[in-house]
């Protein structure tokens, strides 16, 4: 292993997307869990349970993540030869919780084309569901909780058989005039309102409040709100110009709505949002958002909301809008910032979580972006997360088997139609949790030994080593070269950090005192807490021989045996003068970067009057030089970190490594 040292509308409601607000920072991916990926992906295999599925099971279309739970539908979830029942899949904390169904007598019954939750409820929709004999609807189940958990409608069957919701009486062989069902005590079935039909439905929930659109052709919302004993038809929404049509996406945050819909051409698609001034209040419209991309179909077939910030998929593009909260007295200036993001992923699933966004389509890996000050491109899963890059059965890419996407806080996940095998009866359906801060894509940086490369700072909760009064282990990781770590340079004193969880490292930056290891071993140990510390077992990474001082590269990048959770140095032979002991002033460990930030997405802005790149001036006009490098910056700017960094992190209008445009505050 090479180690290396470096010195050194209606028209009034009308409005088109603005400018760009955030930014973010862009990182690694971390240890393998699961069956699935190698060590260097952080990711969890939440696979539907059972045995029981004689075709493939189309899992995770529409994913929906809530704290610790985790649903996610399986509409083509197969019970018999030739049936695809479906099913709804709960897990918690990573583990399957429960699994629903309501499997009947009728042809075609289908469950979980779309989920959804919120803190105390679960709804999906039912096809072909016989409330009567001889009355067939589509309908909604809703699952409940009680005693804090949600309820569960029976076990698994040790031969992999789901547990159904429901319970069928009448002749099977006559289920057009003589079968009828009926719930159990774990799930309730809501039929649609008069006036209102349950067809493919698309549906949204916020606490105990129920929105229900048909996707395909309805001009009106239904709302229903549970009253403590029964869910109650309590109001309706109806598109504001004749001929519109609701349905394809809807999303709810707090007092305020956006939901789809298309225009009486057929093709025209745009976004209504609606605010109200409390739970009990009527929403009222505010604005209709209209695609940046007149010419390019299926704006708001997917979409969320959360608080002032709207996201917006197209065919080709996903677009981020920030909503003023003045929107219901003020609609003329609603949207505040906007910008476009292009993803090139054709009908993309997106889900935001306060500035956290997670974007998956069938055609690549998943992408995120964050927003500190404007939105930036954050990262992406790592490209070998599938154990088969080809699905066996059709020689497709598995990437044409990623479907939702839902996020809540630091955890998203992403819903996966689950490829096992040669065989079709062995294709099951799964979600793919992961931790959003593990997929960053890092900074730009110059090391020596390996170039202008991607890596991610990774925080050091632990440090244990001996050392000198005053001069304590934890001033080598405090972030300032101005303390130090010293102990005794005798022969094997140990300096080890614990990174509290496992990584695939990048390398590592030692910054020597005066006196220095000449000689140093590099181990590292991926043992948990569980292991005493007497009886890990650690790996030998590499043998530095040629240290001389001041900051060391160990450069491990390339070594698929650097993945652990604790680094040591062995320290031998020392070199230096002017101190008692050998010392650290600093100690860093970088993680490395998703293969997806190769690729990262430019970001564009469409507000006329900034439309214009900002003139491009050198790095001193921002303040000061940074050593090695060039910049493009904002003339206005005041310090190079306003405006300008090696990856374009901060706020110019370009990234220095690839030139793409970013939007400037307004």
């Amino acid at each position: 292993m090479q180690t290396t040292k470096w010195m050194g509308c209606l028209p009034a409601l009308t409005a088109t997307l603005m400018a760009c607000s955030g930014d973010g920072q862009l990182g690694d991916a971390n240890a393998g869990r699961g069956e699935i990926g190698t060590v260097d992906e952080a990711v969890t295999l939440m696979e539907k349970p059972g045995t029981e599925a004689a075709a493939f099971t189309e899992a995770g279309q529409d994913i929906e993540q809530v704290g610790q739970y985790t649903v996610f539908s399986a509409n083509a979830d197969a019970h018999t030869v030739d049936g695809y029942e479906g099913s709804v899949q709960l897990f918690k904390n990573d583990l399957p919780l429960a699994s629903y169904q309501a499997r009947t007598p009728v042809p075609y019954n289908r469950v979980g084309f779309q989920v959804a939750m919120s803190e105390d409820w679960i709804v999906t929709d039912v096809a072909g569901f016989p409330v009567a004999p001889g009355q067939i609807e589509n309908v909604l189940m809703v699952v409940g909780k009680s005693n804090g958990e949600f309820d569960s409608c029976g076990e698994i069957a040790q031969d992999g058989t789901l547990p159904n919701c429901v319970t069928c009486t009448g002749d099977p062989s006559s289920w057009q005039t003589s079968v009828s069902c009926s719930p159990n005590s774990a799930v309730q079935i809501l039929e649609a309102p008069p006036g209102f039909d349950f067809t493919y439905p698309t549906f949204e929930l916020e606490g105990d409040e129920l929105l229900v659109a048909t996707r395909y052709g309805g001009e009106h919302i239904a709302q229903l709100k549970y009253d403590g004993s029964n869910w109650a038809f309590s109001a309706r929404l109806v598109a504001p110009l004749p001929g519109e049509m609701f349905g394809a996406a809807m999303a709810i945050s707090g007092n305020r709505l956006a939901v789809a819909a298309t225009a009486s051409d057929f093709v025209t698609k745009y976004v209504y949002v609606y605010e109200r001034v409390n739970y009990a209040a009527p929403w009222e419209l505010v604005l209709r958002v209209d695609s940046p991309n007149p010419n390019v179909a299926g704006f708001g077939d997917r979409l969320d909301l959360s608080g002032d910030y709207l996201v917006v998929s197209d065919a080709q593009d996903v677009h981020f809008v920030e909503l003023n909260s003045a929107g219901i007295s003020n609609p003329a200036s609603a949207i505040s910032k906007g910008c476009t993001a292009s993803t090139q992923t054709s009908g993309a699933d997106v889900a935001i979580s306060g500035n956290r966004v997670v974007v998956a389509s069938t055609s690549r890996l998943p992408l995120t972006f964050q927003r500190t000050d404007r939105w930036r491109f954050y990262g992406g899963l790592p490209s070998g997360l599938f154990p088969d890059d080809v699905n066996p059965n059709s020689g497709a890419s598995t990437l044409a088997s990623l479907w939702g996407a839902a996020i809540d806080g630091d955890r998203a996940a992403i819903g996966w139609r689950n490829y096992r095998g040669d065989n079709a009866q062995t294709e099951t359906g799964a979600a793919l949790g992961f931790d959003f801060d593990a997929y960053d894509c890092g900074k730009q940086m110059g090391v020596p030994g390996a170039g202008w490369i991607r890596a991610r700072h990774l925080a050091i909760p632990g440090v244990s080593a001996p050392n000198y009064s005053g001069y304590p282990e934890t001033n080598a990781i405090d972030g300032s070269t101005s303390t130090r770590w010293m102990a005794s340079a005798s022969p094997n004193t140990q300096f080890e950090i614990d990174l509290g969880e496992l990584e695939l490292l990048s390398h590592l930056e030692i910054n020597w005192g005066n006196i220095y290891a000449r000689d140093y071993l590099v181990q590292i140990s991926s043992d948990p807490d569980s292991v005493p510390a007497n009886q890990r077992t650690w790996n030998w990474l590499t043998h530095v021989t040629n240290g001389d001082g001041g900051t060391d590269y160990v450069v491990l990048r390339n070594n698929p045996g650097a993945f652990g959770r604790r680094v040591r140095l062995s320290m031998n032979l020392y070199g230096g003068s002017g101190d008692s002991g050998v010392s650290i002033s600093e100690f860093e460990a970088l993680g490395m970067a998703s293969q997806a930030c190769s690729s990262k997405p430019p970001i564009s802005c469409s507000n006329p009057a900034t439309a214009s790149a900002p003139p491009h001036v050198c790095a001193n006009d921002c303040g000061r030089q940074a050593e090695g490098l060039s910049c493009f910056c904002d003339a206005a700017c005041v310090s190079i970190g306003d405006c300008c960094s090696a990856d374009g992190d901060a706020a110019g209008p370009q990234y220095f490594d690839e030139l793409l445009l970013v939007c400037p505050d307004i």
